[in-house]
């Protein structure tokens, strides 16, 4: 229950970390890397989808801010320290195709990447073990959530918007051009 709990707020974390100025992104991304560090270390089948997610990020470019390095290096320092697991690589190579396919092919499809979950329930029917996909389909529930509690502070007047950066309303009229 922990690992899908961890990917929920893991998953809240991440989307806080891609719209928040610094450096209240820095934190969330040292939470959401030191979490997901933790998840996979503990259980082969976490780190079977989130290892090659990761991965896939880095290879196509989404680490593209000092929050998002520090939120990665924060994963590869709890990683390493506590140890990931060994997994059949066979199925970390798919879920790195398929968390590739997410970051560079965009679908409308009924879920918005659809390839890594695919993947990881193909990995859950080998395994018999439902835990890969719903430790996916728990992180991408808390980024989806993550965009929702932005949009519902945006509509409150409690979150500004500037530059696709979330702020408070004071801070955007400290700085209206920034």
């Amino acid at each position: 229950m922990f690992v899908f709990l961890g990917a929920l707020v893991a998953g809240f974390l991440t989307k806080l970390t891609d719209s928040l100025h610094h450096p209240l992104s820095y934190l969330t991304a040292l939470g959401y890397g030191m979490l997901l560090g933790y998840l996979v270390t503990h259980d082969a089948l976490v780190a079977l989808v989130f290892l090659p997610a990761v991965l896939a990020n880095a290879l196509a470019g989404k680490i593209d801010s000092l929050s998002h390095v520090l939120g990665v290096a924060a994963f590869g320092v709890v990683a390493l320290y506590f140890g990931v697991p060994v997994f059949p690589l066979v199925f970390g190579f798919l879920c790195l195709l398929a968390a590739l396919a997410d970051e560079k092919i965009h679908v409308d499809f009924l879920y918005p990447r659809p390839f890594l979950p695919a993947a990881a329930l193909l990995t859950s029917f080998a395994s018999g073990s439902f835990t890969p996909v719903l430790a996916v389909v728990s992180f991408d529930f808390g980024y989806l959530g993550g965009q929702v509690a932005l949009e519902k502070g945006r509509k409150s007047g409690r979150v500004s918007m500037q530059g696709g950066k979330a702020t408070s309303p004071e801070k955007a009229r400290e700085n209206p051009n920034a």
